[in-house]
């Protein structure tokens, strides 16, 4: 390949502002290494005023050497004192690493005792007030997570016997909204799973939302609470009277 030789001391030449090319080799040295990479990035405490310069990669380090035909290069040489710089400065460095890292479990354990003492402080200051701390029956208790607890499922209202009969049974607006809810967190399983849906019709479609609702709740007689009517319809009946419908339809506008 052509090189530039312009800073080559042993020829004549005058104006080193441009390249001078000239016919040569290009040898580019690998030196493995094992472990991360930056620390080559950092300078240890200790140093010299010749470090060793390379291309950092992820597994070794790169050297490119350029040179003319004529004048070749000890490319071994030039290798192994690169292999030796670089020992010199890791062993500055691992001696620097070493003791950082000896101190970290002595700073680690004193944070902990710190932050000990500090909470038993404050568990003390509350203490002495002689007031209760947490809501009652769940003092000295890990909380339960929301997302692990089963919510129960909400019931129909119990009016008195004598409004029975003449009232029209309703749903209370918690069912109505967890039954919604229900039916919006199934559709968004279909959107999030489009392939496990495809093939199914509009029947076959209404049947999973009837089946997830009926997850949550009973009928008076039978298991289940929710059926369908018809083409579309999703009902729940109580006492012969329709108490909840549903009517399913494609939507294929904007969301």
């Amino acid at each position: 390949m052509q090189v530039d030789v312009r800073y080559d001391q042993g020829r004549a030449v005058y104006d080193r502002s441009q390249p001078v090319m000239w016919p040569g080799f290009r040898v580019v040295v690998h030196i493995p290494f094992d472990g991360d990479h930056g620390v080559f990035e950092l300078r240890p405490n200790q140093y010299s005023h010749n470090p060793p310069r390379a291309e950092v990669r992820r597994q070794d380090l790169v050297d490119v050497i350029e040179y003319a035909r004529e004048t070749p290069v000890d490319i071994a040489a030039r290798a192994q004192h690169l292999a030796s710089t670089v020992e010199q400065w890791l062993g500055w460095a691992r001696s620097q690493i070493g003791a950082y890292n000896a101190s970290l479990e002595a700073e680690a354990r004193s944070a902990i005792v710190h932050r000990r003492e500090s909470i038993t402080s404050h568990q003390a200051h509350i203490a002495a007030t002689g007031l209760p701390v947490g809501p009652p029956g769940a003092r000295d208790r890990t909380y339960i997570a929301d997302a692990v607890v089963r919510r129960p499922a909400p019931v129909l209202p119990n009016l008195p016997e004598s409004q029975r009969i003449p009232l029209e049974p309703v749903l209370a607006d918690e069912v109505y909204e967890h039954i919604l809810g229900v039916i919006r967190d199934q559709l968004v399983g279909m959107e999030r799973s489009p392939n496990a849906y495809a093939g199914m019709g509009e029947e076959a479609r209404r049947t999973v939302l009837v089946d997830a609702l009926n997850t949550h709740y009973r009928g008076k007689a039978t298991a289940e609470a929710f059926n369908f009517h018809g083409k579309t319809d999703i009902l729940i009946r109580h006492d012969n009277q329709n108490l909840f419908i549903a009517e399913c339809k494609y939507w294929s506008g904007a969301n």
